[in-house]
């Protein structure tokens, strides 16, 4: 969009309306663009003065959020790539990137998917899945780290579903279960026992929610 013409001393005590009027009707016509970008016009009954849509330019820096406010800034997420809007508290001051979520593949002792995502409260929700065939009968499994976003201690919630089952006739087929528990003091990883006869057989996703960060 173009830059608005607007003269903002005018009209002076000593100003000729027919010479002035011509800049006042500059300064109408800009002041009509501007309040129509992404607000209804004025000719809309009932409607007027409301929000069409929310543009938000790109910024390189994050406004601090005022005391008793809080700041909503459109911004580059590095790991993602993308711009994405972010939510800042004035009470911790912590830039939370609400819009972003990430996939990719993190290299813990098995290689696995994972996708992230951040909820505007702070909470992390990761996702992941361990490729049928990897995984060992006691296996742990560290959360991503380094990727962009990580758990501040131990998740909430932690779940795993699987992905493969025994093959058929196999005299441990109804014996097959998988259960989660909190791993070392950093509380970034979990482990997962089963009694799958061999490793080949195994596959599973899990899911975590805690209180996240970005990293």
């Amino acid at each position: 969009m173009a830059s608005l013409t607007y003269s903002a001393t005018i009209p002076q005590p000593t100003d000729q309306l027919s010479i002035s009027q011509g800049d006042i009707l500059t300064n109408f016509a800009s002041l009509s663009t501007y309040l129509n970008v992404n607000h209804v016009d004025f000719g809309i009954n009932n409607d007027f003065g409301k929000h069409k849509q929310l543009s938000m330019p790109v910024q390189t820096a994050f406004t601090v959020a005022a005391p008793n406010e809080v700041v909503l800034v459109c911004k580059k997420n590095m790991p993602t790539g993308n711009n994405e809007i972010y939510f800042q508290r004035s009470s911790d001051g912590v830039q939370t990137p609400i819009t972003a979520y990430k996939t990719g593949t993190y290299s813990d002792t098995v290689p696995y998917t994972y996708l992230y995502t951040f909820f505007p409260s702070g909470v992390l929700v990761v996702m992941g899945t361990i490729p049928v065939g990897s995984a060992s009968q006691n296996m742990t499994v560290n959360y991503p780290t380094g990727v962009g976003a990580q758990f501040v201690g131990a998740p909430f919630v932690q779940f795993t579903t699987i992905t493969s089952n025994i093959p058929a006739g196999s005299a441990n087929n109804a014996l097959f279960q998988l259960s989660t528990e909190s791993g070392a003091s950093t509380a970034l990883k979990f482990k997962v026992t089963t009694n799958a006869p061999t490793a080949s057989t195994v596959g599973f996703n899990f899911l975590a929610i805690g209180i996240g960060q970005v990293a």
